[in-house]
């Protein structure tokens, strides 16, 4: 074991560690602001209707209007339903949610710095963490969950240490997982096709099944609610 290799390993996790508790100290009792109280609203109804969660209705922009509407995927709102139901719907219980993803943001940024091999990974990782989404404009929507998936799916992908299939496999669910959060993450299907190109692999074309169906089923839940 390279012992000044861990060394150095630990004395970047600390300054990690500390800019995180620095954030959510920061940010912990933020009034909810912008749209974050839709989300608290649909994670509210999910609570009492699971199985319905598009037909809630909420008030937007002076007009009463139901979910499907406004027609965001859902997936993050039945994690915040969860902690809700056993946290409450709080400021600080919210924000606490939220620094769990920061957490693993953060982490998976380092180590995505250090992957590209990054002359100071850390460094990066602070500068990064210092972005006004993630210190000063921090809320309780679904930013840093979307954020963390992608810095997750890059890390899979660019990683040459994990074997090819398991590879394709973890960034197709992470993909899938990251479109039922906010349809922007469907920018993550063509940056698979383009990497199996690359590669020349085209049979690995098959695990694109995995976001194909992510979408599907999703469409076809939404039509019969």
């Amino acid at each position: 074991m390279n012992i000044e290799s861990t060394t150095t390993k630990l004395y970047e996790y600390k300054w990690i560690y500390l800019f995180w508790f620095f954030i959510i100290l920061w940010n912990i009792n933020k009034a909810y602001h912008i749209d974050d109280p839709y989300y608290i609203e649909v994670a509210q109804w999910i609570q009492l209707y699971p199985f319905q969660p598009m037909s809630g209705l909420t008030n937007w922009y002076d007009k009463i209007e139901p979910f499907y509407k406004i027609n965001n995927p859902i997936l993050f709102q039945y994690v915040q339903s969860f902690w809700g139901s056993w946290f409450s719907y709080s400021e600080i219980s919210s924000h606490s949610l939220i620094s769990i993803f920061l957490l693993w943001l953060l982490i998976r940024f380092y180590h995505l710095a250090k992957l590209i091999k990054s002359k100071s990974p850390i460094f990066l990782t602070l500068i990064f963490g210092a972005c006004p989404a993630l210190l000063i404009n921090q809320n309780a929507m679904l930013d840093i969950p979307l954020l963390a998936c992608f810095i997750e799916f890059y890390y899979i992908i660019l990683n040459k240490n994990i074997n090819e299939n398991k590879k394709l496999f973890i960034a197709c669910i992470i993909s899938s997982l990251a479109f039922l959060i906010k349809y922007t993450a469907i920018l993550l299907f063509p940056a698979l096709i383009i990497y199996i190109l690359l590669t020349k692999k085209y049979k690995n074309l098959l695990w694109l099944l995995f976001p194909f169906l992510s979408i599907s089923l999703w469409g076809l839940l939404n039509i019969l609610e």
